[in-house]
């Protein structure tokens, strides 16, 4: 129970950091952005943003599967994801984020047993996008 409470409160503080970082008050120019998103990967999922760009969607997924913490990681990996794609000036790179991104949101909508009405919004963003 107070393990769960602790996992909802980091997931809290982690979406609250995340709309800081797009609708804060003084919001910051895209390069400034992609520095808060990559603070974000290393305080939350204590690794830096290149080992989640060079790992393929199937490692992270196995790594998530052996992980008790998995689900909720994937989903902050996969919000990162997403949100680092459309600053990424790189249409290549860009399109390699979102693909990712997708891969996790659909692990997500298949292994969480939350229904999440924002994910699928995305899963038809990025399917539009892509």
């Amino acid at each position: 129970m107070f393990e769960l409470d602790y996992i909802m409160r980091i997931l809290q503080n982690f979406f609250e950091d995340v709309a800081k970082i797009i609708h804060g008050k003084q919001r910051p120019n895209d390069e400034q952005q992609l520095e808060a998103f990559g603070d974000l990967y290393q305080n939350y999922l204590k690794n830096g943003r290149d080992e989640y760009y060079e790992t393929s969607s199937e490692r992270l997924i196995v790594s998530f599967n052996n992980d008790p913490d998995g689900i909720y990681k994937a989903e902050m990996l996969a919000i990162l994801l997403y949100h680092d794609a459309f600053l990424q000036k790189d249409e290549a790179i860009r399109k390699v984020l979102l693909e990712k991104s997708l891969t996790l949101l659909r692990y997500l909508d298949a292994q969480s047993k939350v229904f999440s009405p924002e994910r699928k919004k995305m899963i038809e963003a990025i399917e539009l996008t892509v």
